[in-house]
């Protein structure tokens, strides 16, 4: 039995009030979300970026925009940095001593000073003074002959370390910036360096970012810093599916040998041909593990640079694209003894 026109009409109009209600409460939440997500992807810190991994939805948007932000529109499936150095050698030997000069070694004291002003933990200071000044100046010799050749080459140089920390390699390395920048001498250029490390304020209490940002006030250096605040792993995975190219990587954060592997995979497609990935603490049993993957495995495009002067770090040049089989693999042993 059909019930009356009034509260079929009452009905109707009930499913309707509740209906704006729902799209307006949907809307509040979509609204309170947006507000957050870009309270979390984006802040500001005396003059620093601190940037997350965004998220675009695709909900709602056209056909044209989805296509337009999908990976069937970019530029190869692979995932890969599409450029080359003109040369694939690093350009000078790595057995040779090497002497920070005088403005670096002024630049690090300055900020180990500038750390224990602020009150960092003496335990967390004593990490960042484990980088002796070999690691700096076999990291310093890397960037400032890549960053002058890409300069030189592409008008920019882009480097990135996973590990901020203390912040202490990333001033050297800002400072190295500047060094190739003048060497280069090409006038305005793009200078960029991307540090990665989720636990800066939660673990260091934002000291290595204070730290960046007192050398930026006390050095009136112009390149870009960003400080991305998430895990290695998705943010490699994040550059990777923007194309991104860097030109030196530094892999310096968690060291499990799961951690090792994505990294160095995810960094591999990252750096042109030429580019260089340095990995630090290799005195550990993972990242020797990792090593002899990575000779058994990756040879025809990686190579393991041999050298002596800064023993805990390991240096790798990508020679060739990696053009292996999709099943490739070669097994690997994982036992060493001490020294080895």
């Amino acid at each position: 039995m059909a019930p009356p026109p009034q509260k079929k009409l009452l009905t109707r109009q009930s499913l309707q009030a509740a209906g704006v209600i729902l799209l307006l409460v949907l809307f509040t939440l979509h609204q309170l979300a947006s507000q957050s997500a870009s309270r979390l992807s984006t802040s500001s810190y005396n003059g620093l970026i601190f940037t997350g991994l965004s998220i675009t939805s695709i909900s709602g948007n056209s056909e044209s925009d989805l296509l337009a932000n999908s990976l069937l529109t970019l530029p190869n499936g692979l995932g890969r940095c599409e450029r080359s150095f003109p040369e694939t050698k690093i350009g000078f030997n790595l057995e040779k001593s090497y002497v920070l000069p005088p403005m670096t070694t002024k630049v690090i004291d300055t900020h180990l000073e500038f750390l224990s002003s602020i009150g960092l933990d003496k335990n967390k200071l004593t990490d960042s003074l484990g980088h002796d000044r070999n690691e700096f100046g076999l990291l310093q010799q890397i960037v400032l002959q890549k960053c002058q050749t890409a300069i030189e080459t592409w008008g920019t140089c882009t480097t990135g370390e996973t590990g901020f920390a203390t912040g202490t390699s990333a001033v050297a390395i800002l400072q190295t910036h500047g060094m190739a920048v003048e060497a280069a001498n090409c006038g305005m250029v793009s200078s960029t360096h991307y540090a990665i490390d989720p636990l800066q304020q939660v673990y260091y209490n934002n000291a290595g970012a204070r730290g960046v940002a007192n050398y930026f006030h006390n050095s009136g250096a112009s390149m870009n810093f960003y400080l991305v605040n998430e895990t290695a792993a998705l943010s490699l995975a994040s550059f990777t599916k923007s194309r991104s190219c860097f030109d030196v990587i530094l892999l310096d954060d968690g060291h499990k040998f799961e951690e090792n592997i994505m990294e160095i995979t995810l960094a591999i497609t990252l750096v042109p041909i030429g580019g260089v990935i340095v990995m630090h603490d290799t005195w550990m049993a993972s990242i020797k593990a990792t090593k002899t993957w990575i000779a058994q495995n990756l040879g025809n495009s990686i190579q393991i640079v041999e050298q002596k002067f800064a023993r805990n770090m390991m240096v790798l040049v990508k020679i060739a694209p990696d053009d292996r089989a999709w099943d490739h693999f070669v097994p690997f042993s994982t036992e060493f003894r001490d020294g080895n």
